[in-house]
């Protein structure tokens, strides 16, 4: 994803007020000084979304738009034992509906979904979230397939499901997620800005990531991985940071740069950049939180 810088530039200008006082019976001029802090944007635009149909994985139908079956057949992962592989298939649909308990024999997903973890999901292909219902998005792969006897072969990584999103707080992993072992870190999931619970992730600041080696707690994958257009800039991990206050935390340690928030940050959070060049608004150090919605960013 490649981000527009925006074109807000405010001078961080010392804001002063002029007192009066009395000394030796003369009216003597005193200036007080309020020191200011910067609030930095780095604006961005979030790209169109995929065109996740054209990204499923080849076969008789597809997943996400179900063109290729018949309006009472689903399509669904289909286990060829004599070529050990897995193909999109038309099939008969069931009545088992999101979040519901499927297999592949008597409870049957219905319409555009898919059995996975043992429950019926919403298919999207190559993280096409405006397959997904509100609240949700394409965040999870479906990079396997269990057969029949128990045996586990890959499978094609541009079929996912939807899930939900918004359930956490980035800067806050540590409650908002502990009610999921499986997945503990709250992270930015896809180029909108949404959160979910995830993985652990086994790469720390200013590393090298991508979708295979996530970053740790409190910490974004930045650049552009594959869920943010595929573009060629290098994503390395940077830390999260408060945005919108002068006094906002978790700050940023000085050798990780400032904190910015960019389109892709969800409300009252950044992320430390080094060497930011980009315009800032100043604020009074002991003044209020700022309405970033009112700020002229783009």
């Amino acid at each position: 994803m490649s981000y527009r810088l925006t074109a807000l530039r405010i001078a961080a200008a010392a804001i002063t007020a002029v007192g009066w006082a009395a000394a030796c019976g003369t009216g003597d001029s005193v200036t007080i000084t309020t020191p200011e802090c910067s609030i930095y944007f780095g604006g961005g635009v979030i790209p169109d979304p995929p065109d996740g149909a054209k990204l499923c994985p080849a076969g008789a139908c597809n997943y996400q738009s179900q063109q290729g079956c018949p309006a009472n057949e689903n399509c669904f992962p289909h286990y060829d034992a004599t070529s050990n592989t897995v193909t999109a298939t038309c099939g008969e649909a069931g009545g088992q509906t999101a979040g519901e308990p499927c297999d592949s024999a008597n409870q049957l997903c219905a319409r555009g979904l898919v059995c996975a973890d043992g429950a019926c999901q919403k298919s999207c292909c190559g993280g096409d979230y405006t397959a997904c219902a509100k609240g949700e998005s394409c965040i999870r792969q479906a990079v396997a397939f269990k057969t029949a006897s128990g045996d586990v072969i890959s499978y094609d990584e541009g079929l996912g499901t939807c899930a939900p999103v918004g359930g956490c707080k980035l800067l806050d992993s540590a409650t908002t997620c502990a009610s999921d072992p499986k997945r503990p870190v709250c992270r930015i999931v896809d180029p909108t800005g949404a959160v979910a619970c995830s993985p652990s992730g086994d790469r720390d600041v200013g590393e090298a990531c991508d979708t295979d080696h996530q970053c740790g707690v409190g910490q974004h994958c930045a650049g552009n991985a594959n869920a943010e257009a595929g573009a060629g800039v290098p994503t390395t991990c940077v830390r999260l940071c408060g945005f919108g206050s002068c006094n906002a935390t978790p700050a940023c340690p000085a050798k990780e740069g400032v904190c910015v928030h960019f389109t892709r940050d969800p409300a009252g959070v950044g992320e430390c950049t080094l060497n930011w060049t980009g315009p800032g608004l100043g604020v009074p150090v002991d003044g209020g939180v700022l309405d970033a919605s009112a700020a002229a960013h783009d």
